[in-house]
């Protein structure tokens, strides 16, 4: 890459690498290679072989000209033995020059082959790095705009279960009350296998800690996060350096702190005789003007741009990055003036371009990785120009104009690589979204979390949507309700729309029948306990009896009437409690399946009995109240009726008999058909449609009584018996005289009128 500016359309023309990616081994690095030692490691200079040494003794060997003595007719010999030793030394000469050569090529071949190996085992200590690893070519190395936090660490996870589980395990905390900071930084720690990741949840960090929530602040906060970043980097590099042996060949001692750091990453990076400025500039790319001031002071006290940088580092005082201390922008914050400059080295025109109100970019040799390109983006964005906002927003768009093949690759699946930059540009609901589709069940896990500490629904500059956030929230949630279905109610609460997140709560409630977990149980006087319910958690107790009470209703729609009672139950609305147990009662009245009869008329019996009888329940407070008193009558007769079906189709008629009496669903007289026809249409509806059933059920009990009855009779003449028989021959007539008024179903009036026919 050549000095120039820095512009979109260079960018899309030729790609930057990035700062976390893994060392390139396609070649053998040098002094120019960002990330590599410009010297040999002190590991293979004390080897066996000196290979300087032996490159010093070849050029002192060939500085002295070689001569034939055959060849030179000018020279005469005292003997032909001087003449023959000449010729002997000279043959001897040639050999040495010979042998000499192909030993220094073997030599540089061994060096070559180990360094390598060395700059093979470095890349793998970086990549296990936080930061991770920086790709850096020289001029004609570039080839790809890739991410800094791109590459694998060595982290594996057996398990995608394993990961959602730990990241669901953060969530519950926070639902516990834990603090914002303390729930990123455990976000942050988790193990993955993308550091880009880590460093998301870095500059969540960041976010969460600026100052402001504008644009211009997350930005600054941005350009916090990348220093920290990069002087990680730095850190980790001089780190590696002093333990391999190769930082004891510098001399940095007239610097101290960050800024001697930088030296030796300088002296590592750009090579020992690289000029201060580079210092200079890499102190300035970490965020630290305090150093950078530092480094110029002892290089050139009296230079111009140290009043631009002692107005920096003012500002930043005893803090370690000058971004922190910066809250908005104004003109007083701009600290810039018009200045010029002469033919300086690439390090010294980027210095310049930041602190000087120029017009100039940073030298595209200097701003190496997409890292280097934000911060000096987002650095004139907003002290460069008048209207940062709009500049900022023009960042964004450029990145996301470039698109994700600029970043990654056609082919590859390393969504970090585009996601980094957007992340970096306030391009939220784009990162958010990218890798939400392209990295499977990991990328809804990674997307899902961060989505919910940053703004996914903004990109800065576009219009805002909601959509995604609740997208992603309903896709983890079903993930998580296969392993743990109670722990997806931690994501469905996060829905920003309110329909849509009860629509989501209560499909839960349903599909996990975790009625007790979810919604609580039932005290002994029928009040709900909510104590240790984990809706209780997240909604005041109406709202939970609502959600249970809507839940119950699809339970019901699914024709799953024994869940909808208990989540009516739990919900404590005992008016559609006994709604719903009187029609399944009513429905089961004439059922074959006497299991089934039997089961609910057990169940319904132990409910009457714990509400209805003896001590007053919640259950009873809430009909009331209500004023609907008439369906514990409704459901009471209903359990008189389920037992006088139970014995009809036993055929015990003889224990049958009392309870239609006691229930006075037979008339006695005339008067009684007539005001049983008037007041037919007062009935509860339940009542009506079991009522032609009732009715049929009742002259069959009739008629088994005359039957029994009359054989009765064959034996003896008792007057008792027959006026027995004729009050039966009565009522039956009664009761077919109702039915017809009630103009009850053909195929019932038909029936009841046969077995009126024989009773003879």
């Amino acid at each position: 890459m050549t000095g120039g500016k820095i512009n979109f359309s260079s960018l899309a023309a030729s790609s930057l690498p990035s700062l976390n990616v893994g060392l390139d081994t396609s070649t053998v690095p040098t002094e120019n290679s960002y990330g590599a030692s410009g010297t040999f490691p002190a590991s293979q200079q004390n080897g066996s072989v000196d290979v300087n040494r032996m490159r010093e003794l070849s050029a002192s060997f060939h500085s002295v000209p070689k001569t034939d003595p055959a060849s030179d007719t000018s020279k005469t010999y005292a003997s032909i033995d001087e003449l023959i030793q000449q010729r002997r030394h000279a043959i001897l000469n040639d050999l040495f020059t010979s042998e000499f050569e192909n030993t220094r090529q073997r030599c540089d071949k061994i060096h070559e082959t180990r360094m390598i190996k060395e700059w093979e085992n470095q890349k793998n200590a970086y990549m296990n790095e936080i930061v991770g690893d920086r790709r850096l070519g020289g001029s004609s190395g570039i080839t790809k705009y890739q991410s800094m936090t791109q590459g694998n660490s060595s982290f594996s996870p057996s398990d995608s279960n394993d990961v959602l589980m730990d990241h669901v395990d953060v969530m519950s905390k926070w639902n516990q009350n834990a603090d914002i900071d303390s729930i990123i930084t455990m976000f942050r720690r988790l193990p993955t296998r993308f550091p880009a990741y880590t460093s998301a949840w870095n500059l969540v960090e960041r976010l969460k800690m600026g100052k402001s929530a504008t644009p211009i602040g997350k930005a600054i906060s941005t350009l916090s996060h990348l220093g920290r970043q990069f002087q990680t980097h730095v850190s980790s590099r001089v780190r590696k350096a002093n333990a391999n042996g190769q930082t004891q060949q510098f001399d940095t001692s007239k610097y101290s702190g960050m800024a001697r750091l930088v030296a030796t990453f300088v002296a590592l990076n750009e090579g020992s005789q690289t000029s201060e400025w580079a210092i200079i500039y890499y102190c300035l790319r970490s965020g630290d003007f305090v150093s950078a001031k530092a480094v110029l002071s002892k290089h050139d006290r009296d230079h111009v741009l140290m009043g631009a940088l002692d107005k920096y580092a003012k500002q930043q005082g005893t803090k370690p990055f000058y971004w922190d201390e910066v809250i908005y922008w104004d003109e007083s914050t701009l600290l810039r003036e018009k200045m010029t400059y002469s033919d300086q080295d690439d390090f010294e025109k980027a210095c310049w371009s930041l602190l000087a109100d120029n017009g100039e970019e940073p030298p595209s040799s200097v701003v190496r990785t997409i890292e280097d390109f934000i911060y000096v983006s987002l650095w004139q964005s907003i002290f460069g120009v008048s209207k940062p906002d709009e500049a900022l927003a023009a960042v964004g768009e450029n990145i996301r104009t470039l698109g994700p093949n600029h970043f990654q690759g056609e082919y590859s699946t390393d969504c970090w690589s585009y996601a980094t930059p957007l992340l970096l540009t306030q391009q939220y609901r784009s990162a958010i979204s990218h890798l939400a589709k392209g990295k499977g069940k990991e990328g809804i896990i990674q997307a899902t979390h961060l989505c919910l500490f940053l703004d996914p629904a903004n990109d800065l500059g576009v219009t805002p949507s909601q959509n995604l956030m609740s997208s992603l929230l309903i896709e983890f949630a079903s993930f998580v309700q296969e392993i743990n279905a109670s722990s997806a109610l931690l994501y469905l609460v996060r829905i920003p729309d309110y329909d849509l997140r009860r629509k989501k709560i209560v499909e839960l409630i349903v599909d996990s029948r975790k009625f007790s977990e979810l919604g609580g149980t039932i005290s002994s006087d029928g009040a709900r306990q909510g104590e240790s319910a984990l809706l209780d958690r997240h909604f005041p107790p109406r709202e939970v009896c609502d959600l249970l009470n809507d839940a119950s209703k699809l339970a019901y729609d699914r024709k799953n009437t024994e869940d909808a009672l208990q989540l009516l139950n739990l919900a404590e609305r005992y008016v559609g409690l006994l709604s719903l147990l009187n029609k399944k009662l009513a429905s089961l009245l004439i059922e074959d399946n006497v299991g089934e009869r039997q089961f609910w008329f057990t169940q319904s019996t132990q409910f009457n009995n714990w509400h209805f009888v003896g001590t007053r329940t919640r259950a009873s407070e809430v009909l009331e109240a209500a004023n609907r008193g008439d369906l514990i009558t409704v459901f009471q007769t209903l359990l008189k009726l389920s037992n006088f079906f139970n014995k009809l189709l036993h055929h015990d008629f003889e224990n049958a008999a009392p309870i239609l009496e006691e229930l006075h669903f037979i008339p006695r007289s005339n008067d009684e058909v007539i005001a049983k026809f008037k007041s037919h249409s007062m009935l509860d509806p339940v009542l009506q449609e079991v009522f032609p059933s009732v009715m049929q059920g009742a002259m069959q009990v009739m008629y088994s009584q005359f039957i029994q009855a009359k054989h009765r009779a064959r034996d003896s003449d008792n007057i008792s018996t027959l006026e027995y028989l004729n009050r039966l021959q009565g009522r039956a007539r009664l009761l077919n005289s109702l039915s017809n008024m009630l103009r009850l179903p053909l195929e019932v009036q038909s029936r009841m009128t046969n077995m009126e026919a024989q009773m003879v």
